[in-house]
């Protein structure tokens, strides 16, 4: 037993170990840039200086400062440009434009999403990551200032994930079974709209249901 779960375990990272990690450096980079030196410089002193007149420790208010910094480069990088860019498709699900970046690096294979929101939380708040996602809020449209990961957000990421097909690898044995690029955009297709439709009605019946 121990031997089946060893190989079938090996094969997968030999298989998606490698797509998850360039997907992940992918992503990082796009979340890194552009730098925004001077901008991120000024938000950090900004907000140290609060957190010092508010009577934060020094070291308390050098890790605020980091992470307005931090925060600052994630909200005018290029996948939040990206992000933004895509999330009329993904507002009526309740997904914001950081949810967005998770998805659409899911795409490659559904585990990066866990990497990405990681990444995003850590640069909100390095110390506490978990933190961060918990009390993310939606920075603009007629949601802003509600939590992001509200219980109907989180039901339809679930069913999303569900229904949608995240796996690069996959596209790929349809293509090579088929030997055409017809059947693998006709799966990726359906499956996208199943996924879509069984998210909105998660978040609209878990949004009843919850007041």
């Amino acid at each position: 037993m121990l031997l089946t779960m060893w190989d079938s375990s090996k094969q997968f990272l030999q298989k998606v170990g490698k797509i998850i990690l360039a997907t992940s450096i992918v992503l990082w980079i796009l979340m890194s840039l552009p730098a925004h030196t001077e901008q991120a410089d000024a938000a950090r002193d900004t907000a140290t200086a609060a957190a010092l007149a508010h009577g934060a420790t020094p070291d308390a208010a050098a890790a605020q400062g980091e992470a307005a910094a931090r925060s600052f480069v994630l909200d005018h990088s290029i996948a939040a440009s990206i992000g933004k860019a895509v999330e009329p498709v993904f507002r009526p699900l309740g997904f914001d434009w950081r949810i967005d970046i998770g998805i659409l690096g899911s795409f490659a294979a559904r585990e990066v999403v866990v990497s990405t929101l990681g990444q995003i939380a850590a640069a909100e708040d390095p110390e506490n990551p978990a933190d961060a996602l918990k009390s993310m809020r939606y920075t603009h449209g007629p949601n802003k200032g509600e939590i992001v990961f509200s219980p109907p957000t989180v039901v339809a990421m679930l069913l999303f994930f569900v229904y949608a097909l995240q796996c690069m690898s996959t596209l790929g044995a349809i293509r090579r079974e088929t030997n055409s690029w017809k059947w693998p955009a006709i799966s990726w297709t359906y499956m996208f709209v199943l996924a879509w439709v069984a998210a909105y009605l998660g978040h609209t019946i878990t949004a009843a249901v919850t007041g």
